[in-house]
């Protein structure tokens, strides 16, 4: 038997009807005690249930902004993703129009191409774009796209860039394509 039990006792069953008296008095205030605690319980469940309501009512009013604000961030990732694939396009045009001045000997033209390529360099600058990709640089699949390899007896060569088909770019550390290029791959001897 616990302590409990002991300073307890043993439970006798009290019928109030008969075995006990209660005056007036004590009657009156275990009613009056017993009518708070309901009116008290009333209330609290009135509070839940009001709380309740407003809680939905609030979820449900902004609810719909959170939506609006997710899709219309969804909107301009979507907007500046495209921005960004369009300076790439353009660098991509300025490189090669570059290259066929060059080819066709067309100074006048090379240099009118330069200043286009250094006023976009200015730009990826300002927001970030970084060129990936450099001739001898070791290969890594996670910024090169291997199109093809050129055979090398160097083993200081071998897996490392030959050519950039293709300039890759990145923002910070997303990658929004990745370069191009020809690999070295040593020879069998």
């Amino acid at each position: 038997m616990s302590l409990l039990d002991k300073k307890l006792g043993d439970f006798k069953p009290v019928d109030i009807a008969s075995d006990v008296e209660l005056d007036n008095s004590v009657f009156e205030s275990l009613q009056q005690l017993l009518n708070r605690v309901a009116r008290s319980q009333q209330k609290s469940s009135q509070s839940t249930e009001l709380i309740h309501d407003e809680v939905k009512n609030l979820v449900s009013q902004h609810g719909a902004l959170i939506n609006d604000i997710s899709e219309t961030n969804a909107k301009l990732k979507a907007g500046l993703e495209s921005i960004e694939k369009g300076l790439i396009d353009y660098i991509d045009i300025l490189d090669e129009l570059h290259s066929a001045a060059r080819q066709l000997g067309d100074r006048n033209f090379s240099d009118t191409i330069d200043v286009a390529l250094k006023a976009a360099g200015q730009i990826n600058e300002r927001i970030g774009l970084t060129a990936l990709g450099s001739v001898g640089a070791a290969v890594d699949p996670e910024i090169h796209y291997v199109v093809n390899s050129r055979e090398t007896d160097s083993l200081a060569l071998d897996g490392t860039v030959a050519e950039i088909v293709k300039c890759g770019y990145r923002i910070g550390n997303r990658f929004i394509r990745k370069a191009t290029i020809v690999s070295f791959k040593r020879g069998a001897q």
